[in-house]
């Protein structure tokens, strides 16, 4: 069924502890064992990915070696081990929870500021390990293949923590399960071929493939119809899938409850020594292909980039995006009543917890018979908790009060869709720097919402449309200003992206979360996300515009009027009406979540003079 957010955390944070076992290596001694590990393989160092064979952004606990290691658990995470220094690199979104989390012996290292993994190589003189099946070829190659002068660069395929993580996690792969609103097998196999015959996106010159080898589960889970339980918020299941012209054949372990129409199922293990008869042909390899596979295939066939199906699968279907509709209309009733019940408990002088919020949350969403787990672990931070962007609470010590604010970035997977919404509240009265802070997100969306654009326009010139109003404040955010979401699969899902250097194009059908923030280390910090979908603009054609999907309440104390337009607030009152159309009828038996919705969909107006 489902963990509540105090289970989910505890699993997590058990990966960064020392076990209470005899055959278990306390945590301080770890990166110690595993240098004697590197000197019995005659390496003095080593690189080791947050990753698995497949490049997942999110993986099964046996692939978290890195927070089993030194104790961080954020989802973005590279180790170099060398002879005299251990550096954790790690993104923007995390370098306050890394200061928190890493101990005196592991150096944090910020992507984009500090020294790159290659330049600390140019100056080591070290024998470093890698392992191919945790990199894709364009990392080796960016990464490893110009330092041959300055650092020898060794090919691992052993796991180096094998005899040191004892009580690892293993995988057992559970029963698959056809996701429904879906086009066939068939129909997606035929779409799947007709790319494969022109893959014409890089190299029209070339004639049609002889075969793809995907490696994205989530493409796999998408071609097959099939979710999974390995990687459960995000319903993946660890296989890899060959397509011919002719055949397709399925490598996974997890148990299928009937056959799947035209595709040939193998085990998992099996995939290597297939992949290794291959010669004589034109492969197709998706960019996120791991450099192990690579290296099987590269000598006897001619290996090109496939995007076909990562460009199939971010055009939703119609059926997909009523899924999402829905979807998130459910997460938006659930909202309305954890807020209410929220406020009705502090009002009554109870505490509530930041996991506690989690938990209530995951309650509430459990009651529904459509829901089936979340789609990532919650954020639920107060206060200075909140300007950590990817904050995860490990226990109910930071009470949810009424002097700061509340943020939740939460999501779902349900029968008909996934979701990814952040909301930030104040249970009190918020300060005159807080409304402004949060009204200058909330212009940020209206600005983009009612900005139509030209076809062919890139996502990543949409960025600043949304970031000015936060940069007219003199303030920025280091994350992108949206992703794609998967039907079903990964709440993370490219090839859009709206950050600024991104060059995908919108599309009409593609979705894309829009969450700009303000964050201020030690006070608070605010996001607000909505998922739009890019549809025509109906005034004009050759046009597009993203429209928003998420029906969650703004929080009226937090806006200031005084602050907008009279555009602006037009456009505010028509979403209220909007959001308490719908939700209405579905919190008539629920006092506070009721009450929460009434009191946030009120008409605004600038103060008479």
């Amino acid at each position: 069924m489902y963990s509540s957010a105090h289970e989910e955390t505890e699993k997590k944070e058990e990966l960064g502890k020392e076990y209470f076992s005899e055959y278990e290596i306390p945590k301080e001694e770890r990166i110690s064992k595993l240098r004697q590990v590197l000197k019995d393989n005659d390496l003095e160092g080593c690189i080791l990915y947050r990753s698995d064979p497949h490049l997942n952004e999110y993986v099964h606990p046996h692939y978290e070696h890195i927070a089993w290691l030194t104790g961080f658990t954020g989802s973005n995470a590279t180790l170099l081990v060398l002879p005299n220094t251990v550096y954790l690199y790690t993104d923007a979104r995390y370098f306050i929870q890394a200061k928190k989390q890493l101990s005196n012996k592991v150096e944090l290292s910020r992507i984009g500021i500090d020294p790159s993994i290659s330049e600390r190589l140019l100056t080591c003189n070290a024998v470093v390990g890698v392992n191919p099946r945790n990199i894709t070829q364009a990392q080796y190659n960016r990464n490893f293949k110009t330092l041959h002068k300055h650092a020898d660069i060794e090919i691992i395929e052993s796991d180096l923590l094998e005899s040191l993580w004892t009580l690892r996690p293993k995988i057992e792969s559970g029963n698959l399960e056809v996701m429904k609103h879906q086009e066939s097998v068939n129909v997606k196999l035929q779409k799947i071929r007709k790319e494969m015959e022109s893959n014409k996106e890089m190299y029209s010159f070339m004639p049609p493939l002889d075969m793809i080898i995907i490696s994205d589960m989530d493409e796999i889970a998408w071609a097959t119809n099939l979710r999974g339980t390995d990687i459960p918020m995000s319903r993946l299941f660890y296989s890899f899938l060959i397509v011919t012209d002719s055949t397709a054949i399925l490598f996974t372990d997890a148990s299928l409850t009937s056959e799947i129409p035209n595709i040939l199922v193998m085990p998992y293990s099996e995939f290597d020594n297939y992949i290794k008869e291959l010669s004589g042909l034109r492969i197709g390899v998706s960019t996120n292909t791991n450099y192990h596979i690579v290296c099987s295939i590269v000598d006897d066939n001619k290996v090109c980039d496939f995007k076909g199906i990562l460009n199939l699968k971010a055009i939703k279907t119609e059926n997909e995006i009523n899924g999402f509709k829905e979807a998130n209309k459910r997460d938006a009733k659930y909202l309305c009543m954890l807020f209410g019940e929220i406020k009705k408990r502090l009002s009554d002088g109870e505490h509530v917890g930041e996991l506690e919020a989690a938990d209530m949350l995951l309650e509430l969403k459990s009651s529904d018979s459509e829901f089936i787990v979340p789609s990532f672990d919650t954020i639920s931070g107060y206060g200075e908790n909140g300007a950590c962007i990817h904050y995860s609470p490990v226990d109910n010590t930071t009470k949810i009060g009424t002097e700061s604010l509340f943020l939740i970035d939460c999501g779902s997977q349900y029968t008909m869709g996934t979701t990814d919404i952040t909301r930030t509240v104040c249970f009190g009265q918020p300060t005159e720097e807080q409304r402004r802070d949060y009204t200058t997100l909330i212009k940020s969306h209206i600005d983009l919402e009612n900005t139509p654009f030209p076809e062919k326009t890139s996502l990543g010139a949409l960025s600043p449309i949304v970031r000015k109003h936060v940069w007219k404040e003199g303030l920025d955010y280091g994350h992108s200003t949206g992703h794609g979401v998967g039907f079903g699969l990964n709440v993370h899902e490219g090839p859009q992206t709206m950050d600024t250097a991104s060059q995908i194009k919108a599309v009409p059908g593609m979705n894309i979360t829009i969450e700009p923030g303000i964050y201020k280390e030690g006070k608070y910090g605010i996001r607000h996300e909505n998922l739009g979908i890019v549809k025509k603009y109906n005034k004009k054609a050759g046009f597009l515009r993203i429209q928003n999907i998420t029906p969650v309440p703004l929080h009226m104390d937090l806006i200031n009027p005084e602050l907008l337009t009279a555009d602006e607030i037009d456009y505010i009152n028509a979403q209220s009406i909007w959001i308490k159309e719908m939700l209405e009828p579905e919190l008539l038996d629920h006092k506070e979540g009721l009450a929460w919705l009434s009191d946030n969909t009120r008409k605004i107006s600038k103060k008479q003079n």
